[in-house]
């Protein structure tokens, strides 16, 4: 309890102890904390109140971050911060780390505390001229963070992990814990990488997930702070109207598959709304590369608004766009020599058919299995349509080489192709004739080449496989690749707004978004 305007108020224990600790004996302290200046059970005052924290924050001379009590370890850890302060040689920043400790088990431990897990502290620090971290009776720059978490980043600036303590790299792994508070400010403009990075954080009111950045993004075209609703109507009104203002269903491709499971008491969405309380913990390769910009399966076609029609069921978007095929065969897309193995024995490369993009078996699927985006653009300038068609090349002759060895049980000396390429590749276009010529020349003048060639696409391919992802081939003989949760059955489509095909499983008379794909030939 406190005593505000004589009167005794109820807060939480954690604002009691800063209150204490951030008191002055000797002169007023002027302090601004939001559960005491709005009141938490009024939703209008909320509603109203809410809207204005941005200006708040913007025009506060300091934020003050506090971290909660102190420990044993604290006060060292606060001194190796104020210490870095200053250093322009991140040379120095490293040296002082790796010289400390027990202040860097410290500093680890305070990365870890809870205050970093909260949604309103995103706008509370981004919007703030200066922040001021606080534990106990130690304090340090919020801005000296921020520097060590940039040197933290280098790994050439650190000693090798294999030779070096393993509170070192502890340390540099808890500096991942306040990466959504270090962004430039200029990220503040793109909407949706701000929803991706601070989707991991949390907030009591499911509401506040968006609410929160209200101060901090260009929200008002598509939000309105209403308590009175309830989240779901807000998730789903948010997507909606973000949708209908873009023409992108950018949005749309983060959730699916990567919302978290919930029990039907906690709240359902429709399929296709993010449901900004959390996401599963694997990471999204498909929605990533939609959010960059890489792709663009829709040809520039937008999302336009969806017609209201009274026989749907509610919570249905109303899209545009196309069914492209039907997936016909699924198998995981695990990493190593038995992940390339099983996709190998399902999917017969020896098979003739082409498909409808013209490309053969073998190079579809091996642009699908290495995610293959850097793929040659109509825009691309002569030198740069060369130098990825080289690329393409090295892949591909990588990838025939990697089935030969897979073929001989992974033994590297063997050469000798135990599949006729001749007969897989002979009646292909002139580039995979080129590509044929390539390989048999490399077989007899120079394997190690091959092999380099090999690594290449090994490497690549383990970069993008994983538990995660499954591959898959349609009826009409389509490669690509998406989410664990496909099969056979679900439909690949491509839908305007969307930079990725998506796959989707029929639901009555509409269908269940599950997520993005890759498919060959079609982004």
């Amino acid at each position: 309890m406190i005593i505000v305007n004589r009167q005794t108020l109820k807060v939480t224990r954690s604002l009691a102890t800063a209150l204490r600790y951030l008191r002055s004996q000797d002169q007023g302290v002027i302090l601004w904390a939001d559960s005491i200046c709005i009141d938490q059970s009024n939703a209008a005052e909320k509603n109203v109140q809410v809207a204005l924290m941005g200006d708040i924050y913007r025009t506060a001379e300091c934020v003050r971050i506090w971290l909660g009590e102190d420990d044993q370890d604290t006060a060292q850890a606060m001194q190796l911060v104020n210490d870095c302060n200053g250093f322009r040689d991140t040379n120095a920043v490293v040296k002082r780390v790796v010289g400390d400790e027990r202040g860097a088990i410290g500093l680890a431990g305070l990365l870890r505390r809870p205050y970093w897990n909260r949604m309103w502290m995103f706008q509370e620090i981004l919007l703030s001229k200066i922040g001021h971290v606080h534990c106990g009776t130690s304090s340090a720059p919020f801005g000296t963070f921020v520097q060590m978490d940039l040197v933290s980043s280098q790994p050439q600036l650190w000693p090798a992990r294999r030779t070096s303590p393993a509170w070192i790299h502890d340390l540099r792994k808890a500096f991942f814990n306040i990466a959504q508070f270090t962004i430039a400010p200029r990220e503040l403009q793109n909407l949706e990488h701000i929803l991706a990075v601070t989707r991991v954080l949390q907030a009591s009111e499911p509401a506040d997930k968006l609410f929160a950045l209200m101060g901090t993004c260009d929200m008002a075209s598509y939000l309105t702070v209403d308590y009175d609703k309830t989240f779901q109507d807000i998730y789903v009104g948010f997507t909606r109207n973000y949708s209908k203002s873009t023409g992108k269903l950018s949005l749309t491709l983060t959730a699916g598959w990567r919302n978290p499971v919930c029990k039907e008491d906690d709240g359902q969405l429709p399929s296709w709304t993010p449901d900004y309380r959390g996401s599963r913990p694997e990471s999204d390769i498909y929605a990533g590369f939609a959010t960059a910009g890489v792709f663009n399966a829709s040809k520039g076609c937008c999302f336009e608004n969806d017609v209201f029609n009274p026989e749907l069921p509610e919570g249905v978007l109303v899209t545009q766009g196309y069914i492209l095929d039907t997936i016909q065969s699924v198998t995981p897309l695990l990493g190593g020599d038995d992940g390339r193995r099983q996709i190998l024995e399902t999917f017969d490369i020896r098979r003739p058919n082409d498909n409808p993009s013209g490309r053969s078996r073998l190079q579809a699927l091996c642009e699908t299995l290495i995610f293959d985006a850097d793929g040659v653009k109509d825009d691309d300038c002569e030198e740069t349509r060369a130098r990825k068609r080289d690329r393409q090349l090295k892949h591909l002759l990588g990838f025939m080489y990697d089935v030969d060895v897979q073929g001989d049980n992974s033994n590297t000396e063997q050469i000798n192709s135990p599949i006729n390429w001749d007969s897989v590749l002979g009646r292909s276009g002139t580039g995979l004739r080129h590509a044929l010529r390539s390989y048999k020349q490399l077989q007899h003048s120079d394997p190690a080449t091959l092999a380099g060639y090999r690594n290449m696409f090994v490497g690549e391919y383990d970069a993008n496989a994983g538990k995660i992802s499954s591959v898959f081939v349609t009826r009409d003989n389509r490669f690509g690749r998406s989410n664990y949760t496909i099969r056979p059955g679900d439909v690949v489509a491509v839908l305007y707004g969307s930079d990725l095909p998506v796959i989707l499983r029929k639901s009555g008379s509409c269908y269940k978004f599950l997520g993005g794909a890759y498919v060959s030939g079609m982004i």
